[in-house]
């Protein structure tokens, strides 16, 4: 495993270990897991040594703690979410189908996986690779949170995967690629937030939500 692969195998399992939790709950854990430690240190590695510096904004309108808080801690009262659920089955009819445009702020959009069978894919494929792609564009400062959610026939409804973003003046694009080992998902659903303060916003288009089964 790489030193990368490792690193995010690791922020997943915290996340997911806080994700159990309570908001109490979780700040306790981030007051438990700090330590003070001087930012600005020396370090010799193979010989060679490091100095390492840390500089900060005088004018920041938010300290790392409050950052960090508003990222993690926080919900926005302010802004609703943007969701889509894609239903794996293109014959279901629990819910009704909206399309993929015109409800506006804060809808939740339903779309079926057209000539799509659960009960085809759940039979002869043993993984599911996911993947998201979309820009996005900072109009206020902030951060673009992504979720990533699923729910098994016969079960109940799984919070897979968090992404959040720094917002930036340019347009970027943001690309995640997932894979679950389990193939009876009823529906994926991804929803679009602005995570924090009510100041967070900005635009999102070219939304890209692809699914490919793999084979035994």
């Amino acid at each position: 495993m790489s030193a990368d692969n490792e690193i995010y195998t690791q922020l997943d399992r915290i996340t997911d270990h806080l994700a159990t939790m309570t908001k109490q709950e979780r700040i306790a854990w981030f007051r438990r897991s700090a330590y003070a430690q001087p930012l600005n240190f020396t370090r010799e590695i193979d010989g060679t040594v490091y100095a390492v510096r840390a500089f900060f904004k005088e004018d920041a309108r938010e300290n790392i703690t409050d950052k960090v808080q508003r990222i993690i801690l926080k919900s926005d009262d302010n802004n609703k979410e943007i969701s889509f659920k894609f239903y794996v089955d293109g014959k279901q009819e629990k819910e009704k189908v909206t399309g993929d445009y015109g409800l506006g702020k804060g809808a939740e959009y339903v779309m079926n996986m057209d000539n799509m069978s659960l009960d085809v894919v759940s039979k002869n494929f043993k993984k599911v690779k996911v993947e998201v792609q979309y820009n996005v564009h900072m109009v206020k400062d902030g951060y673009a949170v992504m979720r990533l959610r699923y729910k098994p026939k016969n079960g109940k409804e799984v919070s897979w995967k968090t992404e959040s973003s720094d917002l930036l003046d340019e347009k970027i694009t943001k690309y995640f690629s997932y894979e679950l080992d389990r193939t009876d998902v009823e529906y994926f659903w991804i929803e679009f937030d602005a995570n924090g303060g009510g100041d967070d916003e900005y635009d999102l288009d070219n939304i890209l939500f692809k699914v490919t089964y793999l084979e035994k």
